[in-house]
């Protein structure tokens, strides 16, 4: 991916205009399906860029590294981006986009909290379709991670609350499963249409190995 490309995507460094590609996560920080390679030794985490030059600097090594699929790598070039003071409110809700789409196979905490700043940097844009878009897949997203950590959804009692059964679609879309991250669930049977305030269970089968989840969500309209 060439800087040109990543300027297109993240406003407020060397005078990049608003993205309006979504050439990442169209609909969510995805799940890339490419092997990821071994984990590389550590490198020292890059300075905060204090100046338009080393921000150049930063950003054109960032896209060197997305464009060889080094995405481990490129993690803390945007963490280090994030923490600088050089960009516009949309250009931290990019950033804070991209990491999340990044880190995605890689580091859930460093996904959660890619996620839970876009919401925050997001919470001041003016909105437009797609930063509504992007919200709502953002909170879905979270909603899967905590799915995966055990905490929700796994009875009745600890439903997964949404806004509506499309939401409760993007949720499911947003889990990964299998050894390595790389399959997802798909639905073995169609349950009762969420309605009303009834637990409604989803019966789930992972793509990779086959395991079985069952998912409780419950509607509740803001």
């Amino acid at each position: 991916m060439k800087c040109a490309v990543v300027c297109s995507l993240l406003v407020g460094v060397l005078g990049c205009s608003t993205p309006t590609s979504t050439a990442w996560g169209p609909h969510a920080p995805q799940r890339n399906d490419e092997a990821l390679p071994p984990p590389a030794p550590a490198e020292a985490p890059p300075p905060t860029p204090r100046n338009q030059a080393a921000a150049s600097a930063l950003v054109a090594d960032l896209s060197a590294r997305l464009d060889r699929g080094d995405r481990r790598g490129a993690l803390p070039l945007l963490g280090a981006l994030l923490h600088s003071d050089l960009l516009t409110d949309q250009g931290r809700a990019s950033f804070y986009w991209l990491r999340a789409n990044t880190a995605v196979g890689i580091d859930d905490s460093v996904r959660q909290d890619a996620l839970a700043g876009f919401m925050v940097a997001a919470s001041v844009l003016p909105e437009d379709q797609e930063t509504r878009r992007r919200l709502r897949q953002a909170r879905a997203s979270l909603l899967a991670i905590k799915i995966k950590q055990q905490t929700l959804g796994t009875s009745p009692r600890q439903a997964i609350v949404v806004p509506s059964a499309t939401d409760a679609d993007i949720v499911v879309a947003a889990l990964d499963c299998g050894r390595d991250g790389d399959g997802h669930y798909i639905e073995r049977r169609r349950q009762v249409p969420l309605r009303g305030d009834d637990a409604t269970p989803r019966r789930l089968l992972c793509t990779e190995n086959g395991d079985e989840l069952t998912l409780w969500f419950r509607v509740e309209s803001p």
